[in-house]
This record gives C-alpha cells, structure tokens and sequence, in this order.
C-alpha cells in the first residue's frame, strides 16, 4: 500500500503551500486546491484518504462543502479537518459540531498538522491536536 492521500482545499496560496509542503515532508501524497469547486472535481476522480478544508473559501465555504460531501455516500466516511483563522472558542464548538473530524487554528504550527494528520489517519480521535497524555 502507498503514502496516504491527502487533499487540501486552501484558498491562500502561502497557507496551502505550507500545508502542502510539511505534509508531503513526511511522506504523504497531497493534492492541492483553492476551492469547492476544484475540490468537487478533484474528489470526483480521485478519493483521498483525509481532506485539510479551509472553513472560510470565498464561495461555497467550507462548513458548506463539508455538509455536501457529509451527504454524499462516496466522501461521508473521509475524515476532515478544519482549518481556520478564526480562533474564538465559539468557532471551535460550531465547526466541531458541525461535523469535522478534527480543528486547526490558523496559523498552526508544522508539528500540530502533522500530529493531527497522522492520528486521524491511524483512526485516533484528536480533535484540538493536543499531545497525547
């Protein structure tokens, strides 16, 4: 079996390129958008294994893309990880409640993208990115 796939949907082309580059450091294969709709077209060839969507694209935000691929039997099962700046903890329980396996405040260090990455990969529940205890 390969590296994990891994999407990213990031409308911020310095954002993306971080997240893109210390997730392909450590051995993952990432695919890289700027939003929902290069993001639908890219899910309908290919399904990754985990997805990193920015909560606030222009358009179809990501709590939106995150409902309709939710709905959809094909991506329902994928986990997804929010990425926003928005760093109130109000935010944090909304995008939590609406349904995103895990949640990173922007800007997040390399360190907590890769624990977060790899603990939902390995099926481990860490949804702040917190260390293990």
């Amino acid at each position: 079996m390969g590296p994990s796939r891994i999407l990213v949907v990031e409308d911020n082309p310095l954002n993306r390129r971080l997240a893109v580059d210390v997730l392909r450091a450590v051995g993952y294969e990432v695919a890289e958008v700027e939003g929902a709709p290069q993001a639908r077209v890219s899910l309908a060839s290919s399904l990754p294994d985990l997805i990193v969507l920015d909560v606030s694209l222009p358009g179809t935000d990501g709590i939106t893309l995150l409902g309709q691929l939710r709905a959809d039997l094909r991506t329902r099962a994928i986990p997804i990880v929010a990425t926003t700046a928005l760093a109130m903890t109000t935010d944090r329980e909304r995008i939590l409640r609406a349904g995103f396996d895990a949640y990173l405040a922007k800007p997040f260090s390399p360190r907590v993208l890769r624990q977060v990455v790899g603990d939902l990969l390995q099926g481990r529940a860490n949804p702040t990115g917190a260390p293990h205890g």
